[in-house]
């Protein structure tokens, strides 16, 4: 079981954190958590980890809400955080992702639904 959902296991009921990790100096906090937990360094990781909760929410949410709460404008997100994960071209091509060649292309997404092509 992962670290995080073993704590999250391990709180009582009501429990807002389930790892003592201060708001004060977030870099350093992940850095020693990350080194603790054995995974190797990456540049940006805060703007990667920001980006990849972009696309997530983009694909399950409007993407004026995810905009607002991610704080840009919505040609700034489709412009510089939203790419179109691969998961989505297996699924429209019906290729499974380990067959599929990568593109590395990014997409403006505007957060649309495109499985009604499927149904026809």
């Amino acid at each position: 079981m992962p670290p995080l959902s073993e704590a999250k296991e391990k709180a009582t009921e009501g429990e807002r954190r389930i790892c003592n990790v201060s708001r004060h100096c977030l870099w350093r906090n992940f850095t020693v958590i990350r080194k603790r937990a054995g995974l190797a360094e990456w540049d940006d990781a805060f703007q990667v980890m920001r980006r990849n909760r972009e696309t997530d929410w983009a694909q399950k949410y409007p993407q004026y809400a995810v905009s607002e709460w991610i704080g840009h404008d919505i040609m700034v997100s489709a412009t510089h955080y939203l790419a179109v994960p691969e998961e989505l071209y297996s699924k429209v091509s019906g290729l499974d992702s380990r067959t599929e060649s990568t593109t590395g292309a990014t997409s403006n997404v505007n957060g649309a639904d495109s499985t009604n092509e499927e149904a026809a």
